[in-house]
Parts: C-alpha cells; sequence; structure tokens
C-alpha cells in the first residue's frame, strides 16, 4: 500500500493527510477510513481479477497481470522526511505478561503482581497507591518506548511513570470514555524536531524521553497513583 505503516511518517504533503490516514492523539493503530481504503485496494484487485476471468483470461495471465502487480513503490511522505524516523526491528529490552521468558520487572514496594484478572489475560496489576514497579529498559540510536496497558471506562485509574538519570516523567491515564475494555498501546520517543512532534501526546513525551541519550540504558518506575487497578501488558523498547 503507498502509506508508511507507523505513525509520523504519514504526515503527508497536503494538510490533514495523516490524520486521515492515522488517529489523531497519539494512538499507534489506523483509522476506520484507513482499513477501508486497504479493503477497497483489495476488492480492486479481486474485481480486476474476476474480470479477467469471465473474459476467459487463463490463470496463469491473471496471476501475472493482475495477482503479481506491484503497488506504486511511493508513500505518502516526501522522503526526506521518512529518512528522519527509526524503526525498530529488534527491541533492544522486552517485557511481556504473556511471555514467561521476556525479561521481567522488579517490584520496589505496594502490591505489584503478574496474574489473571480475567481468564487468559495476565498482567501485571496493582490495586494499591504507592505500589512501584522498575523496568530496566535499553535504548538505540533514536531512543523509543512503547507501553501496552489496560484501558477500560470502569474500574480503571492511572499511574505516574519515571525514567532514571535524566528522564523525565509521564502520566498514564487508564480510563477513558469509550464503552469498552482493551489493551492500548502508548508510544513516546526523543522528539528531535517539530515534524516529530505531532505524532504523540508531546507534552508528556517530550518531559520523558527528550534528554534520554541515545545508546543508554534507564529504569523505568511505574508508580500507581490510587487505590484503583493499573494493568501493564507489556513494555518494549529500543
Amino acid at each position: 500500500m503507498p502509506f508508511v505503516n507507523y505513525p509520523d511518517a504519514g504526515s503527508g504533503s497536503r494538510e490533514g493527510a495523516r490524520n486521515f490516514v492515522w488517529r489523531p492523539g497519539g494512538e499507534s493503530h489506523p483509522g476506520p477510513e484507513t482499513h477501508q481504503l486497504i479493503a477497497d485496494a483489495m476488492a480492486f484487485v479481486l474485481c480486476q481479477a474476476w474480470r479477467k476471468y469471465k473474459a476467459g483470461a487463463s490463470y496463469q495471465h491473471i496471476h501475472n497481470e493482475v495477482v503479481n502487480q506491484q503497488f506504486p513503490l511511493i508513500t505518502l511522505s516526501r522522503p526526506e522526511v521518512i529518512e528522519r524516523y527509526h524503526v525498530c526491528l529488534q527491541p533492544l529490552s522486552f517485557y511481556s505478561a504473556r511471555q514467561n521468558w521476556s525479561m521481567q520487572p522488579q517490584r520496589l514496594g505496594g502490591d505489584w503482581s503478574l496474574y489473571e484478572d480475567r481468564p487468559g489475560k495476565p498482567g501485571w496489576i496493582s490495586l494499591k497507591a504507592g505500589s512501584q514497579m522498575d523496568f530496566e529498559v535499553s535504548f538505540g540510536e533514536q531512543p523509543q518506548i512503547a507501553i501496552t496497558y489496560l484501558r477500560s471506562y470502569n474500574g480503571t485509574g492511572a499511574a505516574e511513570m519515571k525514567l532514571s538519570g535524566p528522564g523525565g516523567r509521564a502520566g498514564l491515564n487508564c480510563k477513558w470514555d469509550l464503552h469498552f475494555s482493551e489493551s492500548y498501546t502508548w508510544w513516546l520517543r526523543r522528539v528531535q524536531d517539530n515534524l516529530a512532534s505531532g505524532f504523540s501526546n508531546t507534552g508528556a513525551s517530550n518531559g520523558m524521553m527528550s534528554n534520554v541519550k541515545p545508546n543508554s540504558t534507564l529504569n523505568l518506575t511505574v508508580t500507581n497513583t490510587g487505590d484503583v487497578k493499573v494493568k501493564l501488558l507489556k513494555v518494549v523498547s529500543c
């Protein structure tokens, strides 16, 4: 498809192009419009193949002329914009509540515990204010981190995240107004210029990541700020 599959590179040359392809407000998932674009493109290819089949074309002809054709090798963003962004192929730190072979955080105090509050849905869960848990996270040339946690309209609270050393703080709001519960990934990185600052909740991401040095290792401390559930699922850094 002629767009780049990570949010900030979808800024585009025309006003509002990025918000059309990606949800605004810091989400790292395409919105319904993008799903529709992908579905339309797939439907177009299938219709072309069907028309040629009905016209008597051979399987080999359909495969060569329709299925095997490449989409245009272009993106919504200019090449000089895309070059500013780095995609991690391998994480440098990986914590997952589902994979017991992954790195494990250190509980500093309080009631953080790894268990399933729903069958088949494990997570690091705290119900007590002041409970702290520590993740050692390593960064590469372009520091970035993704935190996956539970968001719900009922029974969830908030936490504070703090990076040691030159790192800053960011709030983690686990409650929203949508009437369903789901895992939510918040992606933060060191903002290097104003092209990058448009993606995430810029105040929080700038404050927490702006002073993180490349190729460094820091501690991410997560503190439950209320006597309400906070559930972490995954922390990945690179």
